[in-house]
């Protein structure tokens, strides 16, 4: 399983791939921003892309959007991972193609073991 991070945070990044590493038999391939994450996409297929909302040059939802309008990517799962929470920006999400919505700060063992979940979402 190839897995994005897209996040403008370091931190959260290396913490992120820690975890999916240890839960998963997986390869995770990390982006700073919005751009940099649709480069990636462009250049690889992934199976699942956990992305930030704000984030330099190019925010979370606008990458989605553009990701969406891709034909390789009709069927895997996008999360936002995000301080986000407003109802607002949820329906934002949804309408470019969010699969699920996370507000931060999350514990990342219970956010791990919740994704197997998550590929019952698009099939």
């Amino acid at each position: 399983m190839k897995i994005l991070i897209v996040d403008d945070s370091s931190v959260l990044r290396d913490e992120l791939r820690t975890h999916l590493e240890k839960g998963f038999d997986c390869i995770v391939s990390e982006a700073q921003d919005g751009k940099e994450g649709l480069a990636l996409a462009k250049s690889n297929q992934y199976d699942l892309i956990i992305t930030d909302f704000n984030m330099p040059v190019m925010s979370g939802i606008d990458m989605a959007k553009q990701i969406r309008q891709m034909e390789n990517y009709n069927q895997i799962p996008i999360g936002m991972l995000t301080t986000e929470s407003s109802p607002l920006m949820r329906e934002t999400g949804k309408q470019v193609g969010i699969d699920f919505w996370i507000v931060k700060p999350v514990e990342m063992k219970k956010f791990v073991s919740l994704l197997p979940k998550v590929f019952d979402i698009r099939k």
